[in-house]
């Protein structure tokens, strides 16, 4: 993993076998997530997924991604901090990361590794 400095924040380049898998970077919400969610539709097209905070009426979307043959786009709201989550992730390393790894034990999934929940979160699969 590279960690690179931004502002008062950090972008998270992951790779596997030395090539890039993803980059998950974390930034101020300006505004509602739902106006930054339609602002991603319009560049990458309706959503693939959608997870609600309220699912009986679709309101107040949490997670959002999006597929396309390139790349998945994952972006999560994190409305206590002000902040939003953006995952891009390269499908042809993404869709094989399990074989890609082999016996490697995946970021984030050994025991105790005493690293900072936050971490472990923009870690996942």
């Amino acid at each position: 993993m590279l960690v690179v400095p931004v502002g008062k924040s950090h972008d998270y380049y992951f790779f596997v076998k030395d090539k890039l898998w993803k980059m998950v970077t974390t930034e101020r919400l300006r505004g509602a997530f739902s106006a930054f969610v339609v602002r991603m539709t319009q560049l990458y097209g309706a959503p693939h997924s959608i997870v609600y905070r309220d699912p009986e009426f679709k309101q107040l979307p949490k997670k959002v991604q999006w597929q396309g043959k390139r790349f998945t786009v994952e972006a999560i709201a994190h409305p206590v901090y002000g902040a939003i989550t953006i995952r891009w992730a390269l499908r042809d390393v993404s869709d094989r990361i399990a074989d890609l790894r082999g016996s490697q034990v995946p970021p984030g999934q050994e025991t105790d590794t005493g690293l900072d929940p936050s971490i472990t979160d923009i870690m996942q699969d």
